[in-house]
């Protein structure tokens, strides 16, 4: 899906699950569980350590009094995943990208 590009995606379910991930031409570069950061995997974890700075988390302790992680805010931490896919992509979603953008949903049928 991101052959020749770089694909952001975030997921959060109503149970407060969350996944953060970047994939660059298929090869998951970067994922972690927002806001905890400094626990982040992939092929290149700490290649977007500035980005995920400027964004408001803290990339190095997730002990620390990280000031996503303190916080209950659900749209501070969520306005914060939306700046690091901004600053990884240089793709600033707005109102209007979002009212006016094509989706692409499928459903998968349940096997078994």
């Amino acid at each position: 899906m991101s052959a020749g590009t770089r694909l952001v995606s975030h997921f959060r379910n109503v149970n407060a699950v969350k996944r953060f991930c970047c994939v660059e031409d298929g090869e998951i570069r970067l994922t972690f569980e927002p806001p905890f950061a400094s626990d982040r995997y992939g092929s290149d974890p700490d290649g977007a350590v500035d980005a995920i700075r400027r964004a408001g988390f803290d990339p190095e302790d997730n002990d620390g009094p990280e000031r996503l992680a303190a916080t209950d805010d659900v749209a501070a931490r969520t306005g914060a995943v939306f700046a690091l896919a901004e600053n990884l992509t240089g793709v600033k979603l707005t109102a209007q990208l979002l009212v006016e953008s094509t989706y692409l949903c499928a459903v998968a049928p349940r096997t078994g």
